[in-house]
């Protein structure tokens, strides 16, 4: 079932899962996830999510060392580690850069987390953050506008909204010539830059690992500690690089998965 991103249609459908007496829900990307925990209260029907960035700060885990109660999952959230390596990587593509714009959904807690994250590690690797808040999908074009008057580039966050206007944002940065980079292989495939980092595919499959040990091994969700991603790689989009005059042979990417 997709909720199409209205939250209100996501707290329907997981009600609509407990009248059917699902053995389990599986929430994918916050909203949903929180909307499939509201909707199992006071039941014994477990949850496992998958691509949520902060378990703790959405209240679906009191922490990711363990599940809570009878929900638990797989993040997709970005370490220290993977970050500097990325903003690395955005440096040497891009020598010059000494800013970075990143634009973020206000109304998600993951995503201001996430712009946090980015805030603490990006002075270390020279980098100052330029941040622009939006609140609705039409307030992208001009947020675009003041990443492109106050930044060298741009990175895409694992935000709801942005992911579900890739194709738009990637559209209007190739046009105005901003780099874009990502820890999220699945912006490279829509037309973004680069990527170094998680795999969603390697998320779904370990969400998959603990939705058989829930419900075939009896192993209660809140005993299982909330999964990262165990995969981690560089993407290129080769028709991007040549738009923007970035050599995709050089040293620093001579090792990146090419996407066409």
């Amino acid at each position: 079932k997709n909720a199409q991103g209205d939250v209100s249609n996501a707290l329907l459908i997981a009600n609509g899962f407990v009248d059917d007496g699902v053995d389990m829900i599986l929430g994918i990307a916050t909203p949903t996830a929180q909307a499939a925990q509201k909707a199992i209260e006071n039941t014994e029907i477990p949850m496992v999510f998958t691509a949520v960035s902060d378990p703790v700060g959405a209240g679906l885990v009191e922490s990711n060392e363990n599940g809570s109660g009878n929900i638990t999952g797989v993040t997709d959230i970005v370490s220290d580690e993977n970050l500097t390596q990325l903003l690395e990587l955005y440096k040497e593509v891009k020598p010059e850069a000494k800013s970075i714009g990143v634009i973020y959904n206000t109304g998600e807690i993951n995503s201001q987390s996430q712009v946090n994250d980015l805030k603490r590690v990006a002075p270390g690797v020279g980098l100052d953050v330029v941040e622009v808040g939006i609140s609705d999908i039409a307030s992208i074009d001009q947020a675009i506008e003041q990443i492109e008057s106050n930044a060298d580039g741009m990175i895409l966050i694992t935000d709801n909204m942005i992911a579900s206007a890739i194709g738009l944002i990637v559209e209007k940065t190739n046009q105005k010539g901003i780099v874009t980079v990502s820890a999220v292989s699945a912006y490279v495939e829509n037309g973004s830059l680069l990527s170094v980092g998680i795999s969603y595919r390697q998320l779904g499959i370990q969400a998959a690992d603990m939705a058989k040990k829930i419900l075939i091994d009896g192993v209660k969700a809140g005993d299982l500690a909330v999964e990262n991603s165990k995969e981690y790689s560089t993407y290129v989009n080769k028709t991007t690089a040549e738009l923007l005059g970035v050599d995709i042979n050089s040293d620093s990417l001579k090792n990146a998965i090419i996407v066409e």
